[in-house]
């Protein structure tokens, strides 16, 4: 490593590498200091889209592209551009073929032919089932192409064109993501933000790993059989020392991290024998921790009426499934809930 010639200066004092090196402080980087190549989400449309012909139109974009060690070169299209050459098309079966745009360049340590930028494509291997090929270094994916032996054009049957390419953001700014897959494949030190764009929320980098922050919460709801005829179900009486569930709960799958509230109320009485019992609010928390972490919320029961109970737990949940359950426990008395209670569960903020 060395300190590199600053940007700009004379270029008789400075290389290419040089410049780029230090404009990669500019762009958001992962956690070992890698600059992240991608496209500056000024639209959400296609960059890659098909036409009648064997070629594809690019449509116009900024974007930034890297080689290891060679720091980032700020590329941009700023018009649609009609690719050359065609899509290469199998003899037999399928394959992928990466569409991506690199900016050349002919100066030591680079051996390219010219300094130019440029769209190219990458083939994979034709098969009944097959897989996307590497790219050369410096290359910024683009979009890849399902191409089938079958094609005369790239909107042909059976021809596939998928958006592949990452979104990128300059130091300190929110990097868009599709999903959690994207999401997750990116990591950055602690304090960096992303947009997932399929969920509309945010997310923070805390401790090495994404914490939601903002945006479209996860929520569950679970009535009490509503349709139900007579608007009640009865549970029989119990052993003291164990609880029945009253058949319903709110559940969010793969729920991220952080604090969550369980809300609603539970409607219900007790007729015969010792109608005192106990009421549990179970939250329990699985997935990604060895073990389930249970809440229980014990409430005592009065028999003779029917009571109003009131839930407002919060849950520190770790990450992973969680669900909230309501059981009832009580001995030599039948239990009748109310169809009107429900069971809620959201997120709430991060822990």
């Amino acid at each position: 490593m060395t300190l590199r010639t600053g940007f700009p200066v004379a270029l008789a004092n400075g290389t290419a590498v040089d410049t780029g090196v230090v404009l990669a402080g500019s762009v958001v980087r992962d956690l070992s200091g890698n600059p992240r190549a991608g496209i500056f989400p000024r639209t959400m449309g296609a960059l890659v889209s098909a036409r009648s012909d064997l070629r594809v139109n690019f449509a116009a974009f900024e974007g930034v592209t890297s080689r290891a060690g060679q720091g980032v070169v700020f590329v941009a299209n700023d018009a649609a551009v009609v690719s050359t050459p065609s899509v290469p098309v199998p003899t037999s079966n399928s394959w992928i073929v990466v569409a991506w745009v690199r900016h050349d360049d002919e100066f030591t340590p680079n051996t390219d032919g010219d300094s130019l930028p440029k769209f190219g494509f990458t083939e994979g291997v034709a098969s009944p089932t097959p897989a996307k090929p590497a790219i050369p270094d410096g290359c910024l994916e683009l979009a890849t192409i399902l191409v089938p032996s079958s094609a005369t054009a790239t909107n042909s049957t059976g021809v596939v064109i998928t958006q592949t390419h990452l979104y990128t953001a300059m130091s300190g700014g929110r990097v868009v993501v599709r999903n959690a897959i994207e999401r997750n494949a990116w990591a950055p030190a602690d304090q960096n933000e992303s947009i997932q764009v399929d969920t509309r929320q945010t997310w923070v980098r805390r401790g090495g790993a994404w914490v939601l922050s903002g945006g479209a919460a996860p929520w569950a709801q679970s009535l009490r059989n509503p349709l139900a005829p007579t608007g009640t179900d009865t549970y029989p009486a119990n052993s003291p020392v164990s609880f029945t569930s009253l058949g319903f709960s709110a559940v969010i799958a793969a729920a991220p991290a952080g604090i969550y509230k369980v809300g609603g109320y539970i409607m219900l009485s007790a007729a015969g024998g010792d109608s005192n019992g106990n009421l549990r609010i179970q939250v329990t928390s699985a997935g990604n921790v060895p073990q389930n972490v249970n809440y229980d919320q014990f409430i005592k029961l009065v028999g003779g009426g029917v009571q109003i109970i009131p839930v407002n737990v919060f849950y520190n949940h770790p990450g992973g499934d969680l669900s909230v359950t309501a059981l009832d426990q009580r001995a030599n008395a039948s239990a009748t809930v109310y169809n009107t209670s429900q069971l809620s569960l959201a997120w709430d903020r991060a822990a």
